[in-house]
């Protein structure tokens, strides 16, 4: 009976240490699949901050691109009321009396515009991170504060970022450009508003002491009654670039050049491929007739006919010209001819399908 129940008693102990190590094994393990897990969700910040940086880089890149761009075209992304110098579609400012520089709020709406439709190719697919699995939920939506001495370029772009099994998802990024535009559009302004003091003189004198004072250079073109006025600011850096601003004025100068008329500026249009575009003409005078550098664009008592074939898919720049016997003028028209084959909803799946 005795060894019977010391048997008893080491069975016992026996089942209480396989139960004591059992316990242990899986307490051990249950703390190490949940350090597992925290270890998991603490690198998931890593992983977005590396696509944030990524796509921040991108879009502190895009947003000098747009202010070098969009002040080369005196502050806008797509300018309306034009003429040509080089290359450029240069706005007017200030036309025969009228006021047309841009508000603050135009501008931040051109650059933008200028980044929602120029982000995406900085981005290349992001080739450029091959670790995760980056996909793009819908496209870049833009919102621009221009402050004191700076810019603030806020990006919307919902991504959904995969690496393994874990997935998180980020759509806010945020670059400040210290890039004084406030100061700059100032100082625009006040070149309109003495301007306007005389408005059909050229502003020589004004325009030496405001460009000693605020630190720029000026140079003028003159064509006929139109001076095109090219302002840089070195001191101003866009990685590596100087800012450029140019913008027209026109003069009422008709005494001195002996014109009886005048052809008003001319306002970008949109048209679809095949459709007819009808414009009417603003101009003083009396039989005055006109003429354009295209060839399928026709006038009829002072209103232009234009019915684009597919070589015009694009933004065409018409020069038209206006005469009677005695004189001569001319503007210039920015005509945006679109491809009716492509609706919008398509364009936004295909951008969106390029970044899967």
């Amino acid at each position: 009976m005795k060894k019977r129940g010391q048997i008893t008693v080491f069975m016992i102990v026996g089942i209480l240490i396989l139960l004591i190590i059992a316990l242990t094994l899986f307490f051990t393990r249950n703390i190490s699949e949940e350090e597992q897990d925290l270890e998991l969700s603490e690198s998931a910040p890593v992983e977005t901050s590396a696509v944030k940086m990524f796509v921040e880089s991108c879009l502190k890149k895009t947003g000098y691109d747009a202010i070098y761009y969009n002040y080369i075209n005196g502050g806008f992304y797509q300018p309306q009321f034009i003429t040509l110098y080089n290359q450029w579609s240069v706005p007017y400012y200030y036309h025969l009396g009228d006021n047309l520089i841009p508000m603050e709020t135009q501008i931040e709406e051109g650059l933008e515009d200028y980044v929602e439709d120029n982000i995406l190719p900085c981005l290349n697919n992001f080739t450029d991170i091959p670790n995760f699995n980056i996909v793009a939920k819908d496209l870049p939506l833009m919102k621009i504060n221009i402050k004191q001495n700076q810019v603030d370029f806020n990006l919307n772009l919902p991504l959904e970022v995969s690496r393994d099994d874990t997935i998180k998802e980020v759509n806010q990024f945020l670059v400040q450009l210290e890039v004084p535009l406030k100061e700059l559009n100032e100082i625009l302004v006040s070149i309109i508003d003495e301007q306007e003091k005389s408005s059909d003189e050229v502003m020589l004198d004004y325009l030496s002491r405001l460009a000693v004072e605020k630190e720029f250079t000026t140079k003028l073109f003159y064509e006929s009654d139109e001076v095109i006025y090219i302002l840089t600011f070195d001191k101003i850096d866009l990685l590596g670039r100087s800012l450029i601003t140019q913008f027209a004025v026109k003069y009422d100068w008709y005494e001195i050049i002996n014109k009886s008329f005048d052809l008003k500026p001319l306002e970008k249009q949109s048209v679809i491929l095949g459709e007819e575009l009808i414009y009417s003409l603003n101009y003083t005078g009396e039989n005055v007739s006109f003429t354009s550098n295209h060839q399928r664009l026709k006038f009829n008592n002072g209103t232009l006919i234009f019915i684009p074939i597919v070589d015009d898919v694009g933004e065409q720049k018409i020069m038209i010209s206006a005469m009677d016997k005695e004189d001569y003028d001319f503007e210039w028209l920015l005509v945006d001819v679109m491809d009716n084959q492509i609706t919008n909803s398509e364009l936004v799946n295909s951008e969106v399908a390029d970044l899967e």
